[in-house]
Order: C-alpha cells, then sequence, then structure tokens
C-alpha cells in the first residue's frame, strides 16, 4: 500500500463543530477536542478507569515480591533473588502486555469520538482488545528504538573516558580513576536525555497511526511517524508542556482528574495527528506536482 494510501485511509471526521485546521495551532486542536468529547466524557472516562483498576490490580504482586526481595530483617539469599526474579521477569511481560493492550483499546476509542459523531459505547473499548498485538509489538519496536539510540548517544562519551583513565599513570589512585569514571557516564547522561527526548517526539505518533488504520505494522507506524513529524517535534514539545497546568490538577486530586483530563489530552494529540498527517499528504502531492 502506498504512503500516501496508509496515511489518508480513514481521515473524515463528521462532527460539524470542529474547525478545519490549516496551520499548527495548539488552541484549535483543543477547542476541537472539547467540541468532540461534548455530551460523550462518559464511556471514556469508564473505559479509563476499568484500565486503572486493571493496571493496579497487576501491579500489587510485582511489587510485593519486589519488596519481599529489599526489605526484612534478613538478607535474601542468591537462591531467593533468583527464585525472585524469574517470577518478576514474566509478570514484567504481563505487564507490558497488558498496559499496552489497554493503551489501544483507549486509542482507539478516542479515535472514534473523533472520526464520528456518533455516541460510544463501552463495548466499543471492548472491541479494541482485539488489537493487542498490534499495541504490544508498537510499544516493544518504540521501546528497543529509544534503546538503541540511548546507546549510541552514550557510547562516544563512554569510550573518551576510557581512552583518558587508560592515560592515566598508573601510580594515579582508584578513587580519581572513580571519579573520572562517574563524570564521564554523568557526561553521558547530557547528550543520552536530549536524543531520548527527540527520538521520542519522533515516534510518537505511531499508536496513532496504528490506531487509525489497523492494517499498518509496527516498523511501518514508526517510519511514517517519523516523516511526519519532521520539523514539528519542538511544536509536540510545546503542545505537552502546555498540559502542565492539567498534570499539576491530577498530582493535587491524587491522579482522580486523569479519568477527565486523559481523553481531553488525547483528542487534542488526536487532533494534532490528524493536523501532522494531512500536512505530509500535502508536501507528497506538491512534491509529484513538481515531477
Amino acid at each position: 500500500m502506498a504512503i500516501k494510501g496508509i496515511i489518508m485511509e480513514n481521515t473524515e471526521n463528521e462532527i460539524v463543530e470542529t474547525q478545519e485546521i490549516t496551520s499548527f495551532n495548539r488552541k484549535k486542536f483543543k477547542e476541537n477536542a472539547k467540541a468532540q468529547l461534548k455530551d460523550r466524557k462518559k464511556i471514556p472516562v469508564l473505559a479509563l478507569l476499568f484500565s486503572f483498576l486493571i493496571t493496579s490490580l497487576i501491579y500489587i504482586p510485582y511489587y510485593l515480591i519486589l519488596a519481599s526481595t529489599t526489605t526484612g530483617s534478613a538478607v535474601p539469599t542468591e537462591s531467593e533473588i533468583t527464585k525472585a526474579y524469574g517470577i518478576l521477569f514474566p509478570l514484567m511481560l504481563l505487564i507490558v502486555a497488558i498496559t499496552s493492550t489497554l493503551n489501544i483499546a483507549n486509542l482507539s476509542l478516542h479515535f472514534k469520538i473523533f472520526k464520528s459523531s456518533a455516541k460510544v459505547t463501552f463495548s466499543d473499548f471492548v472491541s479494541s482488545f482485539s488489537l493487542w498485538l498490534k499495541g504490544i509489538s508498537a510499544t516493544l519496536v518504540k521501546s528497543m528504538y529509544l534503546y538503541f539510540w540511548s546507546m549510541l548517544a552514550s557510547l562516544p562519551v563512554l569510550i573518551i573516558s576510557l581512552i583518558i583513565t587508560s592515560l592515566l599513570p598508573k601510580e594515579t589512585s582508584e578513587q580519581l580513576v572513580f571519579t573520572i569514571a562517574q563524570i564521564a557516564a554523568f557526561v553521558s547522561y547530557i547528550p543520552c536525555f536530549i536524543i531520548l527526548i527527540v527520538k521520542n517526539y519522533q515516534y510518537s505518533q505511531m499508536m496513532n497511526i496504528i490506531a487509525d488504520n489497523n492494517s499498518v505494522s509496527s516498523k511501518k507506524a514508526l517510519d511514517l511517524s517519523s516523516k511526519i513529524t519532521k520539523g514539528y517535534k519542538k511544536d509536540l514539545f510545546i503542545l505537552d508542556l502546555s498540559f502542565i497546568g492539567w498534570i499539576l490538577l491530577a498530582f493535587v486530586t491524587f491522579g482522580i482528574a486523569l479519568l477527565w483530563i486523559t481523553p481531553y489530552m488525547s483528542l487534542t494529540k488526536i487532533n494534532a495527528y490528524d493536523f501532522l498527517k494531512k500536512s505530509y499528504v500535502e508536501k507528497l502531492k506538491s512534491e509529484e506536482a513538481k515531477i
């Protein structure tokens, strides 16, 4: 399937209250999100409440087992630690699988709200569990790429630190060598942190692309996300910063406000994604016209 076809499939928005956006306009994205959620907040809130409850339940055994290996008067033996982590690893995989499934299901529900003015039901959310493999795959692919870039960013600094320590006189104290190694490790975090931010925004539209078009593979979604976010990473970063007030409200309410804030933030970002998608298609058309 051509890139343009993948991007443009399923793009119709039937909600008459929303505005056509011709530039990256945070205010209009938010206005559209509010219009799309008007009188339709109940189901997204219930879906999120269900997700939070399930996520909380699966984390309880994880933290109980983890606590059993790090607390108590007796130091756990090597066999006890091995046994505990033998349980924790598959449990962590289960947590990733369930949270990824819930994330893609919630996002698909929000896309249904975005694309149509019809009422949504809880079954719309449940039916999206069928995308569980897509959600898990996208999460793992994005995580692997971010890990690769973080390692690549820190590698030069670590190599330089090894060279410096190898050139030190043999009589150099171990404390000085250790201090140099610590400084190098700290310095390596800076490019690593910057690269992670940039790449996170570069791959930020993966889940949106998959929720918008279920036939797209995770690798293709990653490639498309890289293309449509080109030149807009700063705008996406500022869009996230604009939600700081809402995040603080969620913190004050011990996370309860997130049940209402999250759908609003998600729909705002879906509107931003729709703009990025259409802008990229216009760019492709413009390039084709020049040929």
